[in-house]
């Protein structure tokens, strides 16, 4: 096995681990705070707010990134 495939075939248990799926719960629970804009009145905030939503859809969509690439690889 590769180290690439070594590398997906990890991060595809972890997807499947209780505790993923309770971070990924609490994270898309944090979205829907983030998203909430009316009490922003600082254009800092409104920065801080789409800082930590990139971040968060990204650890959301680690596992559709990990699959894509997969099958990029296998064509």
């Amino acid at each position: 096995m590769t180290e690439e495939e070594q590398y997906t075939s990890d991060m595809q248990d972890m997807f499947m681990t209780p505790g993923w799926k309770i971070l990924i719960g609490e994270m898309q629970e944090t979205v829907i705070l983030l998203s909430d804009i009316r009490n922003i009145t600082k254009i800092e905030q409104l920065e801080f707010n789409k800082g930590m939503l990139a971040m968060i859809n990204s650890l959301i969509n680690l596992p559709y990134e990990i699959e894509s690439s997969e099958e990029e690889t296998i064509q």
